[in-house]
């Protein structure tokens, strides 16, 4: 392993019936120079000896056990203390990736020599099935972003804020003592960190990651999406002290309200809770921002930030008027689908 130029770091916790195929596609991968380092977070099943059996088989595969569970987040901080590699990347364990994934991304960062390079992903079902492609604003594939201009556009507009659509340089992680602050939606903290301590970084237009959407009990988004507005509002929080942390929330407050506020109000749309509106309203709204809309292209989108806004602004709950808006939304789409049906 001492040739090993790129560390892939798979926490592990309670996913023994998916870890075998996530451990086959990074093991077969083209690309051979690899350490693989499996975090076994406390795991109650049979995920341990599953690691141990591939662990056999293939020699670039290190195991860190830990004494007590961690979580996610501060999992793969103990998997970025053990990395060697000069490049790092992770990958969940009940998710998989394509064969040429380290091999195309070791080829992309190398040739442009960026902090990090961000890619596309599959959503699958259960039985392997794609669901749909997730994709970024066209305007950043394959350009080298830089600007503070740039950085902002994107931090408002996330395509997603995973971790695992990356490949990162381990230095400048390191110089930049960038870790998993949170265990609860770390990857936003994360990944805004990343993008704004960056000097320049790169959006390619290759689908090499297999994001997983099976349902599990014990997962953080099941857990999450039982609470989902708390665990919003805690992330929330976390952004805004941590911007403060690193000196950067007077460049990039436009964008974090932006963000936020465009967050809670499809978190309404899709929750129709009454008392979420005014919590949010005492927790977040600042009057002394005005909201940027240029960040959004989407007339209907836009438009839904004016209403929301506008009810922050004058005391109005958003909660009835979200509730025209998704009629209006589902009815334009029922007459989108018929006029295609008959076309």
């Amino acid at each position: 392993m001492n040739n090993a130029k790129v560390s892939i770091i798979i926490p592990v916790y309670k996913v023994e019936k998916y870890l075998r195929q996530c451990l086959d596609s990074v093991i077969n991968q083209t690309f051979k120079e690899i350490e693989i380092i499996c975090i076994n977070d406390c795991s109650p099943d049979n995920s341990l000896q599953i690691i141990k059996e591939y662990q056999q088989k293939d020699k670039r595969i290190v195991l860190v056990n830990l004494n007590k569970n961690v979580g996610l987040g501060f999992a793969r901080n103990e998997g970025m203390k053990v990395a060697k590699c000069e490049y790092i990347v992770f990958v969940d364990s009940d998710d998989w990736v394509s064969e040429t994934f380290v091999e195309s991304l070791y080829k992309l960062i190398e040739e442009k020599n960026v902090d990090f390079v961000s890619f596309n992903y599959m959503h699958v079902y259960e039985n392997d099935k794609v669901l749909f492609r997730n994709k970024v604003k066209s305007k950043f594939y394959n350009t080298i972003v830089s600007s503070d201009k740039d950085k902002q556009q994107i931090l408002s507009n996330l395509p997603t804020v995973t971790v695992w659509n990356r490949i990162i340089k381990r230095d400048f992680l390191i110089r930049n003592n960038i870790w998993f602050r949170v265990n609860k939606l770390e990857d936003v903290l994360f990944t805004w960190e990343s993008i704004i301590k960056s000097n320049n970084f790169l959006f390619s237009d290759k689908y090499l990651y297999y994001y997983h959407r099976v349902v599990r009990e014990d997962s953080l988004m099941m857990i999450i999406n039982k609470k989902p507005y708390g665990y919003r509002l805690y992330s929330y929080k976390k952004l805004k002290q941590m911007l403060k942390d690193i000196n950067a929330y007077e460049i990039y407050n436009k964008n974090f309200y932006y963000y936020v506020t465009f967050g809670m109000m499809l978190l309404m749309e899709k929750q129709k809770r009454k008392t979420v509106f005014f919590d949010f309203k005492k927790n977040f709204y600042d009057n002394s921002y005005k909201l940027e809309y240029s960040y959004s292209q989407n007339f209907f989108l836009k438009l839904r930030l004016f209403i929301f806004n506008f009810c922050l602004k004058t005391n109005i709950n958003y909660y009835p008027i979200c509730k025209i808006l998704s009629y209006i939304r589902n009815k334009k789409i029922n007459l989108q689908l018929r006029y295609k049906e008959h076309k």
